[in-house]
């Protein structure tokens, strides 16, 4: 991890800091000083979200149509969508959620069964890929952390031995 990656964090945080102070303040003006609500409400806190509903119900809405999952399967997983699509005979599911209850047809379809598996199984090798990226990537950010604070504290030693 470079010194431009650490300043770079530290500004990120710096401005998410200020973001979550004005909205406490904000909140304070609502709400009072009650502090243990306040602390939960913070947007660094997690959970909160019945107390945001009670100040501010028309931010939230419930939208379960499930287009968000349907297009996420469009592109997070093209050989699922392909082989749905092959099996309904269309790409109108993506659309329209009730056309996959076709697939209910096929369900006992040894084809569709191992086609299904085949899949499944290329999906979570992608998966896995991915998560050894991950670990790799994380690897390397805390090695060049370990190394940043090397060097912060041989200026620091320098700077001691100075004084």
């Amino acid at each position: 991890m470079d010194q431009l990656c650490i300043v770079v964090r530290f500004l990120l945080l710096q401005i998410i800091y200020e973001i979550n102070f004005k909205f406490v303040e904000e909140l304070k003006k609502r709400i009072g000083l009650y502090y243990n609500r306040l602390s939960w409400m913070s947007m660094i806190e997690e959970g909160a979200v019945k107390d945001f509903y009670e100040l501010w119900p028309q931010k939230f809405q419930c939208k379960t149509s499930g287009v968000t999952q349907r297009r996420w399967i469009v592109v997070s997983n093209p050989s699922l969508c392909a082989l749905i699509s092959k099996w309904l005979g269309t790409e109108a599911w993506i659309r329209d959620v009730d056309l996959l209850t076709g697939l209910r047809a096929y369900a006992a379809d040894p084809d569709l069964q191992q086609e299904w598996m085949m899949t499944k199984r290329i999906h979570e090798y992608k998966r896995q890929l991915l998560n050894i990226l991950g670990i790799i990537h994380r690897y390397d950010c805390i090695k060049g952390a370990i190394i940043i604070l090397q060097h912060c504290a041989y200026l620091f030693h320098l700077l001691v031995t100075v004084i």
